[in-house]
């Protein structure tokens, strides 16, 4: 079968589906989509001797900037080598069995297993048999930034420690995020926004960052924003930031870098003199935008799911809980009001 591609049109998110039963076409389509040198040597004795008209795969991909997910499969047995593929890629084995390196750590994982397929500039070996995978590939930049904004450590690069979960608890976090993002968050063109995109995207690296061990979680930063504590002028200049960037993808880093400290001294400002946190205050700042959007919206015109999505809440019962308990009604009463 020749390779077929399609991709949607959307600014944002952009669909790609190639099935091909060509060894080749294979090769060359992994390498394009990994930006790496990628070999696949078929395993099964039957299809090998077949020569190039198996291994039939099926890849779909969802590209949304900083991540994309994927669903694969093929049939038989296969090899897959490649050196110093960029970024991370999550591996949620569906069905199958999947056996890798990335490399001098080795994993295996079987239906309903969790586990790193590349861990970031790794070389990568898998061999895998009848697997039905989904995955999570995530650039480093997007893992460095939301380790610094979660860690409060100044933006280095992550190493993952091990390419197995910390425990299954753990890779069932994970599965159930990842379901999040592709079945409520790019499902939906309406609530695909840019802010949902952006949120999705540090969702799903936290979760990731949580699930597997690595150095920003096993790191003791040891800096301290304590000689700022008499700096409020620093703190209004952060409200500032927040307030005008407030449609903007921004993190802890970002705000920190705008007002010239460390993410930790930013950390420590706003608990000591807001009695919160930038992150938290940023969703109250969105939280305003949107209400004042309902107040000013009208039915026939606006739906509270597109304005909600507009300011980064994607999940329309989390936001609507927050709303409530914020403003004190429901968003949609707002709106018909």
């Amino acid at each position: 079968m020749n390779p077929e591609s399609l991709a949607s049109e959307s600014t944002l998110v952009h669909r790609h589906e190639v099935r091909t039963g060509d060894v080749n076409e294979v090769r060359k389509h992994l390498g394009r989509l990994y930006r790496a040198d990628i070999d696949v040597r078929i395993l099964d004795p039957m299809r090998a001797r077949a020569g190039t008209t198996r291994p039939g795969l099926l890849h779909r991909r969802i590209d949304a900037g900083a991540f994309s997910l994927e669903d694969v499969r093929h049939g038989g047995q296969a090899e897959t080598r490649a050196d110093d593929v960029p970024g991370v890629v999550v591996l949620w084995t569906v069905g199958g069995q999947v056996d890798n390196s990335v490399n001098d750590a080795v994993g295996a994982a079987g239906p309903g297993d969790v586990v790193l397929g590349s861990a970031g500039n790794a070389d990568v070996v898998l061999r895998t048999r009848d697997p039905l995978l989904k995955t999570a590939v995530l650039d480093q930049d997007l893992l460095d930034r939301v380790a610094a904004d979660s860690t409060a450590m100044r933006l280095k690069p992550v190493r993952f420690t091990s390419i197995t979960p910390r425990g299954p608890e753990s890779a069932a976090a994970w599965i159930k995020v990842r379901r999040f993002v592709e079945e409520t968050v790019l499902a939906d063109e309406e609530v695909a926004t840019p802010l949902v995109i952006a949120s999705a995207a540090r969702l799903l690296a936290a979760t990731t960052l949580a699930v597997f061990p690595n150095t920003a979680s096993e790191a003791d930063d040891a800096e301290s924003g304590a000689d700022l504590s008499h700096h409020p002028a620093l703190v209004r200049r952060a409200v500032g930031y927040i307030e005008e960037h407030a449609s903007d993808d921004i993190g802890v880093v970002d705000i920190a870098a705008a007002v010239y400290v460390t993410p930790r001294a930013l950390q420590y400002m706003f608990r000591r003199h807001l009695d919160t946190t930038p992150m938290a205050y940023l969703r109250r700042v969105r939280l305003d935008h949107v209400h004042r959007a309902l107040r000013e919206g009208t039915r026939d015109a606006d739906t509270v799911t597109a304005i909600a999505a507009r300011w980064g809440f994607a999940h329309t019962g989390r936001f609507a809980v927050l709303y409530r308990e914020t403003f004190g009604q429901s968003p949609h009463v707002t709106l018909r009001q």
